[in-house]
């Protein structure tokens, strides 16, 4: 999970999800990124936590944003 709205913290989560790529006995397993507090302003939408993440170069292949309202 990743507070969308804290750009440390995105860059922490960056770090922490391809240290865990890297391995190889993870290979294949999928692996699921959650964008959280993307309501509150300045957070990054799915596509800037994607960029910001770095998934694209780790043949990530599915996406789904789900924005839940109270």
């Amino acid at each position: 999970m990743v507070d969308a709205a804290d750009p440390e913290k995105i860059e922490a989560s960056r770090n922490e999800l391809h240290n865990l790529l890297d391995k190889p006995q993870l290979t294949g397993i999928p692996v699921l990124v959650l964008g959280n507090k993307r309501d509150l302003p300045h957070a990054l939408d799915e596509n800037g936590l994607i960029e910001r993440m770095y998934v694209r170069w780790h043949n990530m292949h599915m996406l789904y944003a789900l924005d839940c309202l109270s």
